[in-house]
């Protein structure tokens, strides 16, 4: 059985794009002049806090964004700028020298009888090879 793994990993400013259009998704629009910092965090699961200053003369909110958060928000990042994330990909968070990434796992679940795969050797065969 055929496997396919990408990663796909985040810098810190398409992490921010992304968990902004979540929260506008999620009716709570923040601007990009509020946010003052994001933590990634990976204690077991991964996680993110984005620190935003509303108010000038308050201190940060601290806004917690649990895996399946993180998750739709990066799906939907992808999504919007032309990443391609094939839907029966597994799709896993990680965190690796604080870089944020997506691991997408696809597994070829076909299965071939043996007459078809005697016609695809036939197809793809050229003097007793199989063509790659």
């Amino acid at each position: 059985m055929a496997s396919e793994v990408r990663h796909i990993f985040f810098e810190e400013h398409e992490l921010i794009r992304a968990l902004m259009k979540y929260s506008l998704i999620k009716r709570t629009p923040i601007e990009f002049k509020q946010i003052k910092s994001v933590i990634i965090n990976n204690t077991g699961t991964v996680s993110a806090t984005m620190m935003v200053k509303k108010v000038s003369n308050e201190l940060p909110v601290k806004i917690d964004y649990t895996t399946a958060e993180l998750a739709a928000a990066l799906v939907l990042f992808c999504t919007d700028t032309g990443i391609i994330l094939p839907r029966r990909a597994s799709k896993i968070l990680n965190v690796d020298e604080d870089l944020l990434h997506m691991t997408l796992i696809v597994k070829d679940k076909r299965e071939y009888g043996d007459a078809k795969i005697e016609r695809l050797i036939k197809k793809y065969s050229r003097g007793g090879g199989v063509k790659v």
